[in-house]
């Protein structure tokens, strides 16, 4: 569904049947990627409206997250798995990514980084989006990362310090917040901000650097992703009888 204001929405038909898990906007395009369907899991489109699928993926996991950097797409999987194109077309499975449960991946720095929620290794960097290094970092369930402004910015919805900043990808930095169920986090209109799936009130959180957090409360719904355009903060959640929410984050 699309919106030109954040508050009326209009139904378009995907193609194919897949269950599409995330959605990001780069290199001009809205890119999406399934969880579950048939092997075209990833289509593309410049209007929202009108989509093309790739070619059949090499494997057909759960693809959750995608980053584009340097001219290569890269997404990776909760399955332990990275994949990487040049053209959306036709993609290549990573061998060397180490097999965490890869959740998010962002691009910045000169570098791709992903982030995972479980296994021995929780953060892998790239400069290439082919070969991947492993880092040992506290083993929250990390769940999103994004980059700006010389940082790295990471969430978790467990663990004590659920935030973690890096300026390189490689070594990071615990950072305390309220221990809410934090699922996403970006960076628009000049601040990072983050939304959280479970937890107490303060399901949002601002913070100029990525160290410092400011809190506030809105409805306790399952809050799972925020994104800002037009002047305003727009976030959805899988519960509630209104599952979207347009967000006052001055």
């Amino acid at each position: 569904m699309i919106s030109t204001d954040g508050e009326n929405w209009s139904l378009h038909q995907a193609p194919g049947d897949n269950q599409w898990r995330n959605i990001v906007f780069v290199n001009g395009r809205f890119i999406a990627l399934a969880t579950l369907g048939d092997a075209y899991r990833v289509m593309w489109s410049t209007d929202g409206v009108n989509w093309e699928r790739s070619n059949a993926v090499p494997l057909q996991v759960n693809w959750d997250a995608l980053a584009y950097g340097n001219g290569r797409y890269v997404a990776v999987s909760v399955g332990g798995h990275a994949m990487h194109s040049t053209d959306l077309m036709t993609w290549t499975i990573s061998s060397q990514a180490p097999s965490s449960s890869w959740h998010s991946v962002t691009y910045g720095n000169g570098r791709f980084v992903a982030i995972a929620y479980g296994g021995t290794n929780r953060v892998m960097t790239s400069t290439d989006g082919v070969n991947w290094t492993g880092i040992s970092v506290a083993a929250n369930t990390w769940r999103s990362v994004t980059y700006a402004n010389g940082t790295f910015v990471a969430v978790a919805n467990g663990g004590t310090n659920r935030v973690m900043t890096s300026s390189d990808g490689i070594t990071w930095y615990p950072q305390s917040v309220p221990e809410e169920g934090w699922m996403f986090v970006t960076y628009a209109n000049g601040q990072f901000i983050a939304v959280a799936t479970a937890g107490g009130a303060d399901r949002v959180m601002t913070s100029l650097n990525g160290i410092d957090w400011t809190t506030q409360t809105i409805p306790q719904e399952q809050w799972q992703s925020v994104a800002y355009g037009d002047e305003k903060y727009v976030a959805v959640a899988t519960s509630g009888d209104k599952r979207i929410m347009l967000l006052d984050c001055p």
